[in-house]
């Protein structure tokens, strides 16, 4: 039986990195324009995250087919995603519809998070496209606990 290698903490650099900047992007909002914290942190992280895949549009689409549920069934599904995304950071950013946006932000994200949650389940290693393909992050379980957080942040915002 096939035992995939654990990655090295080396391989999660990117991601860090990244997270790191929307912690920085959320705190510069929060104090210069006032906005609540988890709307700012979940604003850029939907910006930061949907602007990277846009970098490399039909790359990522490639990556996420093979374990998105709903991407893997229609390609324009794909190249929307990023898309969803900016819209998504838009919206929290500018306080705009959050209750309506949360709820599809939820079922997004829950989604995402079924098909990183049946990929993890099998031996094969896959590059996780949520850094787009600019970067070569491995998916684990922080990609699945990055879907289901932000998930709960938005069921957050509506309760």
């Amino acid at each position: 039986m096939h035992t995939p290698h654990k990655p090295s903490l080396h391989a999660y650099l990117p991601l860090a990195a990244v997270v790191l900047v929307v912690g920085a992007l959320a705190a510069a909002s929060v104090w210069y324009w006032d906005l609540v914290p988890m709307f700012a942190f979940m604003g850029w992280f939907f910006l930061v995250f949907g602007g990277l895949k846009l970098i490399k549009l039909r790359s990522f689409v490639s990556a996420y087919r093979s374990y998105d549920v709903v991407a893997s069934r229609s390609r324009i599904y794909g190249y929307v995603y990023p898309f969803l995304e900016l819209a998504f950071g838009l919206a929290y950013l500018f306080v705009w519809q959050i209750e309506r946006v949360s709820v599809v932000v939820i079922i997004v994200m829950l989604v995402s998070a079924y098909g990183v949650h049946q990929k993890l389940q099998g031996d094969e290693e896959v590059v996780c496209a949520c850094l787009g393909t600019v970067f070569k992050v491995p998916m684990t379980w922080v990609t699945l606990v990055e879907n289901i957080l932000m998930a709960v942040m938005a069921f957050i915002v509506i309760m």
